[in-house]
């Protein structure tokens, strides 16, 4: 058993939901409680704050968290060996000019 006291305002809020539900007062109030306790009785992992997303953007990269360094490094590498072949090509067409 419990009892509680409420504001007038919350009362009348709570008496009028009552009636339009056709619920006892304490039902709702038990209902009222169970969620809250349930929203605020255990934190979220990690997994469910970020379950939509995952998945979501698919780089075509295996391992990423895992070979990140590596798989930077080659694109790095990728990406200066392209600046080489375009300075290469800009500095052939200078040349014949």
């Amino acid at each position: 058993m419990f009892s509680i006291r409420l504001p007038d305002d919350l009362e009348k809020k709570l008496e009028r939901v009552s009636k339009e539900e056709k619920k006892p007062k304490s039902r709702i109030v038990k209902e009222a409680l169970a969620s809250y306790l349930e929203q605020h009785s255990r934190k979220p992992t990690a997994y469910e704050l970020g379950k939509d997303l995952f998945g979501k953007y698919d780089l075509g990269i295996k391992n990423l968290a895992r070979d990140h360094k590596k798989i930077y490094a080659e694109m790095l590498r990728e990406d200066h060996i392209q600046e080489e072949k375009k300075l290469k090509k800009f500095l052939r067409e200078k040349r014949s000019h």
